[in-house]
């Protein structure tokens, strides 16, 4: 939640993620003019792969924010798009609920029957 909370800190807004939680790569993510300046994305790549995980989702940036770095094509919108499944190496483990969240699923039962 480190994002949603320097957002809210900062005078944006979040809100609970329609599409319940997310986790996973985010392959190719490219960094923007002004990421490319900023001492954040020092050392990075133009385009990187980076872990993801939320719950919860910046609606509205605060004021005078600039995007260091963005995703431009989606596969949530189209989990089915094979053409971009491909080319980002996605399969079902990382998109399927029945598989990318059984772990936390087991866990929960485990924790349950102690």
């Amino acid at each position: 939640m480190g994002i949603q909370m320097a957002a809210v800190a900062a005078g944006g807004a979040v809100a609970k993620n329609l599409r319940g939680r997310e986790w996973g790569i985010a392959k190719a993510i490219n960094v923007s003019d002004a990421g490319k300046k900023s001492c954040m994305l020092q050392g990075k790549p133009e385009t990187f792969d980076g872990f993801i995980m939320h719950l919860d989702e910046v609606i509205k940036l605060p004021e005078n924010t600039e995007v260091l770095a963005e995703k431009m094509e989606f596969l949530y919108h189209d989990p089915d798009n094979e053409r971009l499944r491909e080319q980002l190496d996605v399969g079902d483990d990382i998109l399927k609920e029945t598989i990318k969240e059984q772990e936390l699923r087991n866990w929960i039962t485990y924790i349950k029957n102690l």
